[in-house]
């Protein structure tokens, strides 16, 4: 180093200068500045020597820091040892394979690198270490290392390394597990592919094939290892089946020409199977580097024998369909979308006006030239709706359709589009000749209108006379009888309305079945159209002693659009049966909602508890004219048409009506229509929040808690009971409620009787601010009446509770106080009853119904004066003549019916400015909604059907002579 020469240097001109003669004397000789000048010299330059020191060593630090980085991360292992085998020094890599964490591994720790040697390499590796020794020379070789957790496929390269006076061999170990693993998942793609692959070499022998190459061919490894494609033993054969050459291989040719085959086609025999198997080969050369000679070729083959049988059934399938479109009666054309004939039936062929008799003399042309003799598409042509809309199509041509004047027949042609994979690829049309069903149709329709016509005919001459029948019965009932007299008297009326819904059902199941039942949709009010539903049968069913239930969800919107009179006719029906057959328990019809934006799926059902139906029944139920039993015909009579009529309207608004039912356990009809609805904000709660707390007493468990679950909506707290009895104990003990609501009919106590309890008992002191009593409309009204005065009752609502009434009800309270509202079916006055003498013109053919109108009229306007007409014509002379203040027209009548008469009338009118508008009410036997239509178009006012209901008569007279 630079410093130990200096100092030798330094030393050396000393031991020069003191073998010198005089060497104190030439020191002394020179003066103190000199030699501190010369001092200077020399420590300077022992400072750069110094520093050029420490700079060396640094860079010394930073090689062997980077030498011990790269050895420890080094992305082979490295490992030093003596010749020994003991373990000097090695890398994490090393370690990590051995599974020996390094920082466990103590310093003086030098384990044998045979430790690491797995049982079965000790001997290569042996005989690695003494070639090295031996030769002096670097060796390697493959090995595998043994870790904790799995054995290590190695390459090991290893030379000899002098350190200082030691001998150490060096090893470089390279891990080939990754190298193994993909070797093994080419052999294990190579073995498990779905193609066979075969490998020949120069000589086209085979030297390899893999498991899915013996499988299609048949043989094992050892059958045709060393065979060649021209091997006569392959029994290859062409598509045609005629022999195939070996050299026309394709891997023969790949290795003369060096140039890939692709998709040769051949059949090889398999001797396994005893049968042909059709194979697609592919061949490919392989190159040694810098070579153009292929030195082997590798074939891969596909085994395609059930796609090849499934072409060939395919053709078959082809020939087949073919053979069955000719075989079709009508005319069939596949055209595509550019027009082109794909192919046509004979039939077709046979019809068009071309002289083409074969399918490929037309296959490929324009259909509008072929069939139409156009040059350009036709203008009438659906083609491109179809394919546009990818939708069937049907069209049937008009007596003046240019493909009618060609083929000189009546055509329903079908059009369905060809779809693959969300493409329309073309149409097929098809063509029936429906000359004779068109002519039987205009025949059908005809009969179907005189049938309609004798429908209406029978309609009013049936009700004619039955109009006579009840409307007499109902002014005799009006009379002094005695009470022998009223009972026949109610007896006939009861005949009479029984007679008249046998023939409501016939005429209604004949009109269905003619398809002549047309639905229309209105906004109707569902809770009205329910309640009112209810009302027609409510008196029949609380004289048996039968609780009737209204349970409409609170979500149901209000306001629906349905055909009301077609959708109250079911309910009707279902409610009437459900009265007939029960004779304890209850009725119950409910209304259920889901929706989705402005359409709701409503969802009804009546459910009672009488005498149920067996299974065997249930399905015969909807059949005409059928009941489940003779004895049930006779016990409770009906045509069995009644749930026949529900079950089609059902189905034609969209629904299916279903039962659920068990003997002696009751029934469930039930049905869904989903229809458009209006969302109203139906009850204004803010009116009814000074009512907090509300007490129930109501025998009938569901009545109750229906009651219970409408005002708990309404934020009112609920105590309800089932007896008078348990309620006065409560009432005793809280003394607070606003509300008192209480069913007239209990057992122990009933309503009237435990609403007197309440009122004397004086150490109650409460002061609710109303009482209601639910009352049924059998209750004797002159007791109740009595009693109602008596304890002041402050409200009374009819059962079933209707929820519009019982708010309306509870808005009263709250806005009123004690105001002794009426809400138990209260009547209409109308300004009209104040007109003493109107003049009335009743148009009427039948005499008996003429004076049945007068006597009805007479008692509702006993000084109203009337005119006759036994016809239209005559009609329309009073009318100008008299200028009668209402107008009663029957719509059946000779020489001009109702209809004509009422459009005249109107003309009339019009052409007299100074006319007013005299009001007409129809009068007919027809009660389908079309005719009340019809009536309304001819400028008719109302619309009456027979019998003549004298309320509903009073009404229309009420509020047309009010206006």
């Amino acid at each position: 180093m630079k410093d130990n020469s200096f100092l030798a240097d330094i030393k050396k001109r000393i031991e020069e200068k003191l073998k010198e003669k005089k060497p104190l004397q030439d020191l002394a000789n020179k003066s103190m500045d000199e030699l501190m000048e010369e001092l200077n010299i020399y420590y300077h330059e022992l400072e750069v020597q110094n520093d050029e020191l420490c700079r060396i060593q640094q860079d010394l630090e930073i090689s062997k820091k980077h030498f011990f980085d790269l050895f420890e991360d080094a992305p082979i292992g490295y490992v030093i040892y003596d010749c020994d085998l003991n373990i000097h020094s090695a890398n994490r890599l090393f370690w990590s394979m051995a599974g020996i964490p390094k920082a466990s591994k103590k310093n003086d720790e030098t384990p044998s690198i045979t430790k690491f040697i797995d049982p079965e390499s000790q001997d290569k590796f042996y005989f690695h270490i003494q070639s090295i020794l031996k030769k002096r020379e670097p060796h390697s070789c493959q090995i595998e290392i043994k870790g904790m957790k799995q054995v290590y496929p190695v390459k090991i390269e290893s030379n000899l390394w002098q350190d200082g006076s030691n001998t150490m061999i060096r090893s470089a170990i390279v891990d080939l597990s990754k190298e193994r693993e993909t070797e093994e998942l080419y052999r294990h793609l190579y073995e498990t592919m779905g193609q066979g692959v075969i490998y020949q070499n120069m000589d086209g022998n085979i030297i390899s094939a893999n498991s899915s190459a013996l499988k299609i061919l048949g043989l094992s490894m050892d059958q045709i290892f060393g065979r060649t494609s021209y091997d006569s033993r392959w029994k290859a054969i062409r598509k045609d089946g005629s022999p195939f050459p070996g050299e026309e291989h394709p891997a023969m040719i790949t290795l003369k020409t060096g140039q890939a085959v692709y998709n040769g086609l051949m059949g090889i025999y398999n001797p396994i199977e005893q049968g042909y198997r059709w194979i697609l080969v592919n061949s490919m050369p392989q190159f040694k580097k810098g070579e153009t000679q292929p030195y082997q070729v590798y074939a891969i083959f596909t085994d395609i024998t059930e796609q090849k049988k499934a072409e060939d059934k395919l053709r078959e399938n082809q020939v087949m369909l073919q053979s069955i479109i000719d075989s079709l009666p009508g005319m069939l054309n596949v055209i595509a979308p550019n027009y082109d004939i794909i192919t046509m039936n004979h039939n077709n062929l046979k019809n068009k006006a071309q002289s083409e008799n074969h399918l490929q003399d037309v296959s490929g042309k324009k259909c509008y030239d072929v069939l139409m003799q156009r040059n350009s598409p036709c203008p009438w042509c659906k083609i491109e709706e179809v394919l546009e809309s990818q939708k069937p199509l049907l069209e049937v041509t008009e007596p003046n359709d240019p493909r009618e004047e060609l083929t000189g027949k009546a055509l329903q042609i079908y059009l369905f589009p060809i779809l693959y994979q969300g493409s329309a690829l073309g149409v097929v049309e098809y063509s029936v000749d429906v000359t004779g069903l068109r002519d039987a149709k205009l025949e059908a329709e005809k009969a179907n209108k005189a049938k309609s016509n004798f429908l209406a005919s029978m309609s009013h001459e049936i009700r004619t006379p039955l109009n006579g029948v009840v409307g007499f019965i109902d002014l005799l009932m009006s009379t002094n009888l005695t009470v022998e007299q009223r009972k026949y008297i109610q007896n006939a009326k009861t005949s009479a309305h029984l007679l008249l819904g046998i023939i409501n059902d016939i005429l209604d199941f004949s009109k269905i079945e003619a398809g002549k039942l047309e639905l229309e949709e209105i906004k109707t009010d569902l809770v009205q159209l329910v309640e009112e539903s209810t009302d027609i049968i409510k008196y029949a069913a609380m004289k048996k002693g039968l609780e009737v239930l209204i349970n409409i969800a609170p979500d149901v919107p209000r306001f629906i659009f349905v055909d009301p009179l077609r959708l109250k006719q079911i309910l009707m029906n279902l409610l009437g049966n459900a009265t007939k057959f029960t004779q304890k328990g209850e009725i119950e019809i409910s209304i259920q909602c889901s929706t989705e934006g402005n359409t709701g799926n409503f969802s009804f059902m009546v459910r009672d508890t009488g005498i149920g139906i067996s299974e065997e029944h249930q399905n015969k139920l909807f059949k005409a004219f059928y009941q489940t039993d003779v004895s049930i015909t006779r016990k409770f009579g009906g045509t069995g048409l009644g749930l026949v009529i529900s079950s089609m309207l059902v189905e034609k608004m969209g629904g299916q009506l279903q039962l659920s039912s068990k003997p002696e356990e009751g029934s469930s009809f039930f049905f869904s229509i989903s229809k458009p609805f209006e969302k109203t904000e139906e009850y204004d709660l803010k009116k009814i929040e000074k009512l907090k707390e509300i007490i129930i007493i109501d025998d009938h468990q569901k009545s109750r808690n229906l009651l219970q679950d409408i005002l708990q909506k309404w934020n009112i707290q609920v105590h309800a009971f089932d007896n008078g009895i348990e309620a006065l104990k409560y009432i005793e003990k809280t003394r607070s409620f606003d509300v008192l609501i209480v069913d007239q009919i209990m057992p122990y106590l009933n309503g009237l009787e435990t609403i007197q309890i309440i009122q004397k008992k004086s150490h109650f002191s409460i002061d609710p601010k109303a009482t209601i009593l639910l009352q049924s409309t059998i209750d004797a009204e002159d007791v109740i009446e009595g009693k109602y005065q008596e304890l002041k009752i402050d409200y009374r609502i009819g059962k079933p509770i209707k929820v519009y009434e019982l708010f309306e009800c509870l808005s009263s309270i709250c806005r009123k106080g004690n105001s002794k509202e009426e809400l138990l079916e209260p009547e209409t006055i109308f300004a009209s009853k104040n007109k003493l003498q109107p003049l009335i013109l009743i148009a009427e053919d039948f005499e008996m119904n003429r004076v049945l109108l007068k006597s009805i009229v007479s008692k509702i306007f006993p000084k109203a004066k009337t005119l006759e007409a036994e016809d239209g014509e005559v009609a329309i002379k009073l009318m100008i003549k008299h200028k009668p203040d209402l107008i009663l027209m029957d719509i059946q009548m000779p020489n001009k019916d109702g209809y004509e008469s009422s459009r005249e009338i109107r003309q009339y009118e019009q052409k007299q400015s100074s006319q007013s508008h005299t009001p007409i009410v129809a009068l007919t036997a027809s009660t389908q909604q079309e005719e009340k239509n019809r009536c309304l178009d001819a400028g008719m006012d109302d619309y009456l059907t027979k019998p003549i209901d004298p309320k509903q008569l009073e009404f229309s007279l009420n509020r047309l002579l009010s206006k």
